[in-house]
């Protein structure tokens, strides 16, 4: 080889040399890209779901909350709201809440079932006002005839200082009226914790006392068994 092929060589040599030290410093030097450093990725967000509805109260908190509410309104708010109260309650006949043909519940027994015929509901009535502060002596249980039927019913009544007749507290009708616009009932006898008395619709539901509360079997086992019950509607 003469001395310029080998100077050409020489500098090949060096060329190539020169280019495998760039492409080297590039791709593992100037060229490398900076380091990331890894962070976790956010935890996506909860997704809440809306809160369910607030469950309803049970019947007997319903009914602490009613007299609670209700106890120094006036007495014609309180039978209105009483009335309401448990008219809103399902009614059945004794035989299928009860198994009996005829059973009279205590205010307890009603709430707990949520259902009643008409001497349960006019029962719970007669007590939840007594539990008001309503007095005794204001108050009568009255069995009545309905005329648009013929069938026996019970109502509860009670006289207010302001009228002259007592009004009347019906499962059948929300709205508490004077016995003197119940033409469709016909009042046979009335009855409270004191005794019992016949009434007549002549003389505004009113009649002779034929006796004391012992007279009726079915109310005074109630009167027994509201003693007991009333355990279980004891303020929490």
């Amino acid at each position: 080889m003469t001395r310029p092929d080998r100077r050409k060589k020489g500098l090949f040599q060096m060329t190539l040399f020169a280019f495998i030290l760039c492409a080297v410093a590039f791709w593992g030097g100037c060229g490398k890209k900076p380091a990331v450093v890894k962070r976790p990725l956010p935890e996506p967000e909860a997704v809440r779901p809306e809160p369910p509805p607030a469950p309803k109260l049970r019947k007997v908190e319903q009914w602490h909350a009613l007299v609670r509410e209700k106890s120094a309104a006036p007495l014609a708010e309180q039978l209105a709201a009483v009335n309401t109260f448990f008219n809103a309650f399902e009614t059945a006949e004794d035989f299928y809440v009860w198994g009996r043909e005829d059973y009279w519940a205590t205010l307890y027994e009603t709430l707990r079932r949520g259902q009643g015929d008409c001497e349960d509901l006019a029962l719970a009535k007669y007590f939840t006002l007594l539990q008001m502060n309503i007095g005794d002596d204001r108050m009568r249980l009255t069995y009545v005839k309905t005329l648009d039927t013929g069938t026996p019913h019970m109502v509860l009544t009670c006289r207010l200082p302001f009228l002259s007749h007592p009004v009347v507290l019906d499962t059948k009708n929300n709205d508490v009226r004077p016995v003197t616009d119940r033409s469709d009932l016909v009042p046979v006898y009335s009855f409270n914790a004191d005794g019992y008395w016949l009434a007549r619709q002549k003389e505004e539901w009113r009649g002779e006392r034929l006796g004391g509360a012992e007279k009726l079997s079915l109310w005074l086992d109630v009167l027994k068994r509201m003693e007991i019950d009333g355990r279980d509607l004891a303020w929490k």
